[in-house]
């Protein structure tokens, strides 16, 4: 049993009682009890939240299916980041959110087709035609689904959002301050820098793909964390790790944390 508030890190019995712990102690009988599982050498927890999962599955290219990946793995709440936007959110609702048994919320991709269009055998994102980032529709999407959909989403790299991707950040700006909602960046490999970024986005806001290598990352010269990310910080824009599997480096990771700059959330970015 680890539980920091109590400075706790011992063998103990956890007992339950309609659906919230109601006991802790060294030994409690078996007796006492209604139904007895021996937990030894597994994981107790309660259900684990992941922010940034890609759950679409059939529809954006990277999506995978949400229970075998998420609730049977322990994570009952999921966020789906942008795999759908405003013209396939509906379907998303229907297919997934409607009838999965993972608790599934979404970030709005700003572009219409979401995340339909990038896959190994196409290079090319959702945002390349900027005709694609309509706030209008996405504004429209959010206010139908509000019990759903909890912000918006927009991807940077550049061969998904082109040279053209600060103008696709302030549509998303536009959407997001019109429906009073946060927006998530993906960050790293963009033709803009990141402080460019940082400048469009507000206290809520969330930088995902915090710790990816390369250029448009949050480290300048000499692994130095910039100055611009550790303002962004201070004003309420929140670092989350959205893992994946090309989007974290580990000498990146270990200089923020030598630096005192650490993420708030943990995200797996799951996806195929």
């Amino acid at each position: 049993m680890i539980d920091p508030s109590q400075n706790l890190s011992a063998v103990r019995d956890i007992a339950i009682a309609r659906g919230k712990v109601a006991r802790i102690a060294p030994t409690i009988p078996e007796s006492e009890a209604r139904q007895v599982v021996d937990a030894r050498g597994r994981v107790v927890t309660p259900g684990l939240i992941d922010l940034h999962v890609h759950v679409y599955d059939g529809v954006a290219p990277l999506g995978i299916p949400a229970d075998p990946n998420c609730i049977a793995k322990g994570v009952t709440t999921v966020v789906d980041a942008g795999s759908a936007g405003a013209h396939t959110f509906p379907n998303l609702r229907k297919y997934v959110v409607n009838v999965v048994d993972t608790r599934v919320f979404a970030l709005l991709n700003i572009s219409v087709v979401g995340q339909s269009t990038l896959s190994p055998d196409n290079p090319w994102g959702e945002l390349i035609d900027l005709c694609l980032a309509n706030p209008t529709l996405a504004i429209r999407a959010i206010e139908q689904n509000r019990d759903v959909i909890l912000g918006l989403k927009i991807r940077m790299t550049e061969n998904i959002a082109g040279r053209h991707d600060l103008d696709a950040l302030k549509l998303t700006r536009e959407a997001s301050d019109a429906v009073g909602l946060p927006l998530m960046v993906h960050i790293g490999g963009s033709f803009s820098t990141l402080p460019k970024m940082l400048d469009l986005m507000r206290r809520g806001d969330v930088i995902t793909h915090t710790f990816r290598a390369g250029a448009g990352g949050i480290l300048g010269a000499n692994l130095r964390v910039l100055p611009e990310v550790r303002k962004a910080v201070a004003g309420g824009v929140r670092l989350d790790v959205g893992y994946g599997a090309g989007s974290f480096g580990w000498s990146v990771a270990e200089a923020a944390l030598k630096q005192d700059l650490a993420p708030g959330t943990i995200s797996s970015d799951v996806h195929q």
